[in-house]
């Protein structure tokens, strides 16, 4: 560091140098001492080099304390509009807090079915939200559709956000926008065309027959219907009672856990644990059952906080 002159605005590093030095070695003539504490530089004894140092590393160091001047001249955003959407309760963030980075696709579900009941996600889950959107543009419109009025203008202070400051909200997922526009008399026929074609999976869950079935199944728009509910529960069971003979499809214990009813009377989730607990259940599949009930209790409770 340069040696301080009478010019210059003298730091608390200028002071420390000097210190370290003395004063006897390296002169330190204050002129000017950097802010917060310059308006006080007239106080220090000029003929005295070394009370002057100590002085002003006293009003520096009280300074540093204190604090800042505060700026001029800061343009501040506009305050946030009004919401319009009621927020969820502090018992339904809790919820989706702890799907946020553990299930995003239940997370999508969750957001989307509040925003449809015409409900925000809660204050102090939006800087989450936001992170989370700016990583995943697949859940970009998820998010969007629950960010309300406060989250929308939170996303715009943000360079990292601003895409969810207007980007639009999806009101239901890819299923439910297939569920939507398949007419009752369809969606009936694809239900019985499923089950006709869920027996292959019971216990042949690996051969060609029950794969189709297993895709066929997968793909179809949730929340399923009762009775294709019941035989995809059906199959699970009649499948891990066969263990080790079959195997356990994966990907439709994922799906029944988002896609099975949860509104109805029937506790889906004590039939996935009752599967999860037969003796002849291995220890990877009871795990893999026992999640997917967790998913179908936490859903089951989401809803009935939005009604």
């Amino acid at each position: 560091m340069s040696q301080a002159t009478a010019d210059s605005v003298v730091a608390f590093d200028d002071l420390v140098m000097a210190a370290t030095v003395g004063v006897a070695r390296r002169p330190l003539r204050i002129a000017a001492i950097d802010a917060p504490a310059a308006g006080y530089a007239g106080v220090l004894d000029t003929d005295d080099q070394a009370a002057a140092l100590l002085d002003a590393a006293a009003l520096l160091d009280a300074g540093r304390r204190a604090g800042v001047r505060p700026v001029r001249g800061v343009a501040f955003p506009a305050r946030a509009p009004e919401e319009e959407a009621r927020e969820l309760s502090a018992r339904a963030g809790r919820m989706l807090r702890q799907v946020a980075t553990s299930d995003t696709e239940t997370l999508a579900d969750l957001l989307i079915a509040a925003a449809a009941a015409g409900y925000r996600a809660p204050a102090p889950l939006l800087p989450a939200l936001l992170d989370t959107a700016a990583r995943s543009k697949a859940l970009r419109p998820a998010i969007a559709a629950a960010l309300g009025a406060r989250g929308r203008w939170l996303a715009a202070q943000r360079q990292e956000w601003r895409a969810l400051a207007n980007a639009d909200g999806v009101g239901w997922t890819e299923d439910s926008r297939l569920a939507a526009v398949l007419p009752p008399d369809v969606r009936a026929s694809r239900v019985a065309a499923l089950l006709t074609a869920a027996a292959p999976f019971a216990v042949a869950a690996g051969g060609a027959g029950g794969a189709g079935a297993i895709d066929d199944v997968t793909s179809f728009p949730g929340p399923w219907p009762d009775d294709l509910a019941n035989a995809v529960l059906s199959a699970l069971f009649r499948t891990v009672s066969a263990a080790p003979r079959s195997r356990l499809p994966r990907e439709l214990v994922q799906s029944a856990a988002r896609k099975l009813p949860v509104t109805g009377p029937r506790d889906h989730a004590a039939e996935l644990e009752r599967c999860a607990n037969l003796g002849t259940c291995p220890a990877p599949w009871s795990a893999m059952l026992r999640r997917a009930a967790e998913t179908v209790t936490l859903r089951r409770a989401f809803y009935k906080e939005i009604r």
